[in-house]
């Protein structure tokens, strides 16, 4: 189980330096692959790193997030975030039954 979205922010660390710019530091992100299983205080810690020297500064949930979770490539993030893909799956299926 995800403990939290912002996990789904590190499955996509260009779209997150695209939106933070040039200070932002890929290599506070990570490679981890399976980016739902990262603890919820290392998933904050990562971004806290990676964005503080933006001009953006520090990962903001309530600012940024509604703007990152957009740009997010949705085949990248659920291909490193099962419950993601699950959801989306469940969605879509929803979806169909309701047409």
């Amino acid at each position: 189980m995800v403990e939290l979205m912002e996990a789904w922010l590190l499955a996509d660390p260009d779209a997150l330096a695209s939106y933070y710019g040039s200070k932002f530091s890929l290599r506070a992100i990570g490679q981890t692959e399976d980016i739902e299983k990262i603890p919820k205080a290392e998933v904050l810690d990562r971004l806290k790193r990676a964005t503080r020297k933006t001009a953006k500064r520090e990962y903001n949930k309530v600012t940024h997030a509604p703007k990152l979770l957009e740009m997010l490539n949705p085949d990248l993030v659920k291909g490193r975030a099962e419950n993601c893909r699950r959801l989306f799956e469940a969605i879509v299926r929803r979806m169909s039954e309701a047409k």
